[in-house]
C-alpha cells in the first residue's frame, strides 16, 4: 500500500512538473515574443503593473480553491459545496480588489496608460483566479493530469495572441497586450467553467456557507500575496521610479529562476491533498510524509544551485 501511494505521489508530481515546464516555457516564448512586440520600455511598463496586481489578484478568489482542496480532499462528497464557494467569493470579491488595483495603479505607476491596469486587473483578480481556483479543483480529486492541462490551456492562449499581434502589427503598446491578454485569459476561463459545470455539476451557492470559511481562504490568499510581495514588489519600484528598460531586462532574467524552481513547486503541488487528508487524522500523521519529501527537496535544491552557478554567465 506504501509502495502504491508512494508511485501515485511520483506520478502525480510528473504531471504537475510537466504542466509547469510546458506553462513556463510558453510563457518565456510569449515572453521573448512580448519583447519584440513591445519593446523594452513598453515591456517593462506592462512587468510593473502586472506586478501590481499580482499582489492584489491572490484575493479575487479569497483563497476558496485551496479550501476546496482541504475539505473535498477528504471528503469529495462535498465538491458541489465549495465548488459554489468559489464562485460566490469571486462574484463578491473579484470586482472588489479589480477596483482596488486601479486605485493602487495610479497611486504607484505612473505611466501614463489609465486602462493598463485595468485590464490586467480583470484578467489575473476575476478569470486567472477562476482558472487556478478550476486548477485546484481537480488538485482536490488527485487527477493532476487535468490540474496540468487547466494550468497549460492558460498560458499557452497567451503566446497565440501576442504571436497575431506581433504578425499583423509587429508594434503594440502594454495597454494593447494587456487587452489582447485579457481575451485570452477570460475565453480559456470561460471554457474551463464549461467543462467543471459538465463533471461537477451546477456549484451550490449560499453565503451562509461561505461565511464559516472565509477566515481559512483569507490565510491561503495572504500566503500567495506574501509570495508575490516577495517575488514582484522589486518590479513595482522599478516601475515607479520610470526605470522601466531596465524592468523588462530583469523581469526576463527573472522568468529563468521561475523555470529553476519548477521541480520544487511541483513535489509541493503534488502532495498538498496527502497533507490535508493525513491531517484529518492528527497533525502527527503528517510527519512520516514530510520526512519523505526533504530528501528529494535537498537533492533537488543542490543540483539547480550548481546548475544556475554555471548557467548565470551564458543568460
Amino acid at each position: 500500500m506504501l509502495q502504491l501511494l508512494q508511485r501515485t505521489l511520483v506520478k502525480n508530481a510528473s504531471w504537475i512538473f510537466l504542466g509547469q515546464l510546458l506553462s513556463l516555457l510558453t510563457q518565456a516564448a510569449a515572453f521573448v515574443l512580448l519583447a519584440r512586440l513591445l519593446g523594452s520600455r513598453e515591456l517593462g511598463i506592462y512587468a510593473g503593473a502586472v506586478s501590481l496586481v499580482a499582489l492584489i489578484g491572490q484575493y479575487g478568489a479569497f483563497g476558496s480553491g485551496y479550501v476546496f482542496v482541504q475539505y473535498v480532499s477528504a471528503d469529495r462528497s462535498r465538491a458541489p459545496e465549495f465548488w459554489g464557494n468559489i464562485v460566490l467569493a469571486l462574484l463578491v470579491f473579484g470586482p472588489i480588489f479589480v477596483l482596488f488595483s486601479v486605485f493602487l495603479g495610479k497611486e504607484f505607476l505612473h505611466n501614463g496608460q489609465p486602462w493598463l491596469v485595468l485590464f490586467v486587473a480583470l484578467g489575473d483578480c476575476f478569470f486567472k483566479s477562476l482558472s487556478n481556483a478550476i486548477a485546484r479543483l481537480y488538485q482536490a480529486f488527485e487527477r493532476m493530469h487535468l490540474t496540468a492541462i487547466f494550468t497549460l490551456s492558460s498560458n499557452v492562449a497567451r503566446p497565440g495572441v501576442a504571436a497575431y499581434l506581433f504578425l499583423a502589427f509587429s508594434h503594440a503598446t502594454a495597454t494593447e497586450w494587456a487587452l489582447g491578454a485579457l481575451l485570452a485569459t477570460s475565453t480559456v476561463a470561460i471554457a474551463s467553467t464549461i467543462v467543471v459545470f459538465r463533471e461537477v455539476g451546477a456549484p451550490r451557492l449560499s453565503f451562509r456557507h461561505l461565511k464559516p470559511h472565509l477566515g481559512e481562504g483569507f490565510v491561503f490568499a495572504m500566503s500567495d500575496s506574501t509570495s508575490s510581495a516577495y517575488n514582484d514588489f522589486d518590479k513595482i519600484i522599478l516601475s515607479h521610479l520610470n526605470l522601466n528598460r531596465a524592468n523588462g531586462t530583469y523581469s526576463l532574467a527573472y522568468r529563468i529562476i521561475n523555470i529553476a524552481s519548477l521541480p520544487f513547486i511541483s513535489l509541493y503541488a503534488a502532495a498538498i491533498p496527502r497533507f490535508f487528508r493525513e491531517g484529518e487524522k492528527g497533525i502527527s500523521r503528517t510527519i512520516p510524509l514530510v520526512r519523505k519529501l526533504i530528501p528529494p527537496a535537498a537533492g533537488l535544491g543542490l543540483v539547480i544551485a550548481v546548475v544556475l552557478y554555471f548557467v548565470a554567465p551564458l543568460v
